[in-house]
């Protein structure tokens, strides 16, 4: 378990916060979940730049820091974990003047401190003082060093190994300092200092950092460095070479500003953290860095960095967004992000580990040292789907709409996109594609699917000068391998243009469902409940044609929009939508429907080669099973109907030909001579055909 205390809390980036103010609560990591812990009535105050470490398993006793105005503090605190309970000691006899941005180590059941920033009534500034507290005896004892030790700093990094021995590393004194020392605790009045040699390899000058160990290596990780930057760099010492290691993960390749134009994933750039060591890991939480202060924890293992996801950390809520399935993961892009007071179009790309149940957030801006060169802009009402393991953000609108159906006052409006994103799932990256042939025009509230490995966007509404003003029933293939934009053929029949509507796919067949069509006579960006639609269309790649899928139940869906339709094995699923009352107010829909594609819908839609393709031999005795919905009784479909026609007529045929075959004597005689029938008056004529001569 991480167990982290009190600091100083502001705005998270990206988050709303509860404006800067310092906090002594007290939280448990363990196992994905952040969990505060009570602490009951009595606790310290809020404060940051102090330090804290285990005593016993059980046990946590914290010192110093200041708080609000910098004042700074001298208290020690212990809290019982089993108990939850915090309890004041040290309150009697000599204590160390009260500092903050020291550090300390437990030490043969000591807590000793070092060094940090004071404004006791002894001195004031930096101090290089070192105080160790008997646990036994609750009380403090002020530890001769002789005179070969660090010179008086603060923000400097400090780790114990084994039981009688801490390393102390960089800090700020009038300057940022890069010297590693090594400090020997004898018992709690004696202890002597080390400096070890700089070596070749050697990390740069450093404040704000915090070091770790095990008992053969240290570890450091950020701070801020001479120039005052902010860093995420990261060294091991090895304890028995004496000598550095430079971990810190490299830029990517570098575009012509100088940017990475990919970055591997490791914290971003940070200082005032806190680092802590179990087993061969190394865990960093916290810190600030110009985007804000860090809620993020991050561990590090056999030369890569991972993040440590909490269960608890997931997506704000949102809606107008898409999602994906890839394997056992969902993600999601964009959206409408909801904020106490106000909503912000967003995007941002999670994951959803279905089998955890643990969101990762990907690509997120303030995660990494530099920012990704490439991105797609915030939108909502986009395409997103998922061809051959890579995701594709297709379109879609960059402004969130206030229901006027006007856009606000921006001076790119209009914000539709007609630009196509790639993600690369494996390498964590996104790039802008530069489809070839003509452009579809800029759209949102359309759909994107994948059909045979390729992209079909269709229909959606247009934006021009701060309207939307043209629905659309354009369907457009974006052929992947080529990277190519190719107009489909739509003749009629074919859909009505529409927008806010479903669609997915089957075998090689697109299917479109419901949506919102378009009404001249008024803004018909906005639905009304007769705009509706429930109709369900199929285009065929094979035929090169759309169809009006005939279904004839005792019941259908009612029309709808902004629904939800996909495929599972041979059937369509459709969930959700709204639909609107009478008064114009929205209803929301909770209902479920599944379509059964039989044979026999599938002949009416495509081409037997794709039918036969998809369902076994043995199923074509079944081509005339009912098109049914779940719960309800259906009647056969027109297209049963004419098949049940057209097969009688096929019956009688062949009772003709039969008979023929076996026809009587008299009827044989005449096979020299043929015979043929024309009409004279309301009566016929036949006319015999002689050998002799033509009729």
């Amino acid at each position: 378990s991480l167990y982290l205390f009190g600091g100083k809390r502001g705005v998270a980036s990206g988050h709303e916060g509860l404006g800067l103010h310092y906090t002594s609560d007290l939280w448990m990591f363990h196992q994905g979940l952040w969990t505060r812990l009570s602490g009951g009535d009595v606790h310290p105050t809020g404060r940051e730049g102090s330090c804290m470490v285990f005593i016993r398993d059980d046990t946590l006793l914290v010192f110093g820091g200041q708080h609000v105005g910098e004042e700074k503090l001298s208290d020690t605190w212990q809290f019982d974990i089993s108990s939850q309970t915090w309890r004041q000691l040290g309150l009697g006899g000599p204590q160390p003047d009260p500092r903050a941005g020291h550090s300390c180590a437990a030490l043969k059941g000591h807590l000793v401190v070092w060094g940090g920033k004071t404004t006791g009534p002894t001195r004031g500034g930096d101090v290089d003082d070192c105080w160790a507290f008997d646990t036994e005896t609750e009380e403090w004892n002020q530890v001769n060093q002789g005179e070969d030790r660090p010179s008086a700093r603060y923000a400097h990094g400090a780790a114990a190994v084994g039981d009688d021995t801490m390393f102390l590393y960089g800090g700020l004194l009038k300057h940022r300092s890069d010297e590693l020392w090594k400090f020997s605790f004898m018992n709690a009045t004696d202890g002597t200092w080390e400096r070890i040699e700089r070596q070749a390899t050697w990390p740069p000058a450093m404040s704000h950092t915090s070091l770790v160990s095990t008992p053969s290596e240290l570890f450091f990780f950020g701070g801020m460095n001479e120039h005052q930057d902010y860093t995420n760099d990261f060294w091991r010492f090895d304890l028995s070479a004496r000598s550095w290691t430079n971990l810190t993960t490299a830029c990517g390749p570098v575009d012509d500003d100088g940017d990475c134009t990919h970055t591997p994933l490791t914290p971003t750039l940070r200082y005032g953290h806190v680092t802590a060591m179990a087993g061969s890991r190394v865990y960093v939480a916290g810190g600030m860095n110009g985007l804000g202060y860090r809620e993020d924890v991050w561990s590090w293992a056999s030369a890569s960095w991972e993040r440590v996801w909490s269960s608890q950390y997931k997506p704000t809520e949102r809606f107008d967004h898409r999602a994906v399935v890839v394997g056992n993961d969902m993600y999601i892009f964009g959206g409408v992000a909801l904020r106490s007071t106000y909503s912000l179009v967003v995007n941002d790309l999670w994951k959803l580990d279905m089998d955890r149940g643990v969101w990762t957030q990907l690509e997120r801006y303030d995660l990494y040292p530099m920012k990704p060169a490439v991105r797609p802009e915030n939108r909502q009402s986009h395409g997103f789907i998922n061809v051959k393991d890579k995701m594709y953000v297709v379109y879609g609108n960059v402004l969130y709409e206030d229901f006027t159906g006007q856009c606000p006052p921006q001076p790119d409006c209009p914000p539709n996109k007609k630009d196509v994103w790639q993600y690369d799932l494996e390498n964590n990256q996104w790039l802008q594609l530069s489809p070839q042939g003509d452009l579809p025009q800029g759209r949102s509230k359309h759909t994107a699917t994948t059909v045979q490995g390729n992209i079909f966007m269709y229909g959606g509404i247009s934006y021009v000068q701060g309207y939307y003003n043209e629905m659309l029933d354009e369907l457009w293939e974006l052929r992947v391998d080529s990277c190519a934009w190719n107009r489909r053929r739509t003749l009629q029949p074919r859909p009505h243009a529409r927008m806010d509507h479903a669609s997915t796919s089957w075998a090689d067949v697109l299917f479109v469902l419901g949506g919102c069509k378009q009404y001249i006579e008024r803004d018909f960006w906005k639905c009304q409940k007769e705009d509706l639609l429930n109709d369900l269309w199929a285009y065929s790649l094979s035929r090169e044609t759309w169809t009006l899928v005939p279904i004839i139940t005792a019941s259908l869906p009612e029309p709808r929009h902004d629904h939800s339709l996909v495929t599972r094995g041979n059937s369509l699923i459709l969930y959700g939508g709204r639909s609107y009352d009478t008064d114009g107010n929205s209803v929301h829909f909770d209902d479920a429907w599944e379509l059964d594609v039989t044979p026999s819908l599938c002949l009416y839609i495509t081409s037997r080669a794709v039918c036969q393709s998809v369902w076994p031999a043995e199923s074509w005795e079944d081509l005339l099973r009912d098109i049914q919905c779940p719960n309800h009784k259906s009647s056969l479909s027109n297209f049963n109907i004419a098949l049940l026609v057209f097969n009688a007529l096929l019956l009688v045929a062949l009772i003709l030909v039969i008979a023929f075959l076996i026809r009587p004597a008299w009827m044989r005689r005449m096979r020299d001579s043929s015979w043929l029938s024309t009409r004279r008056n309301s009566g016929y004529m036949f006319i015999h055909k002689n050998d002799d001569h033509d009729p």
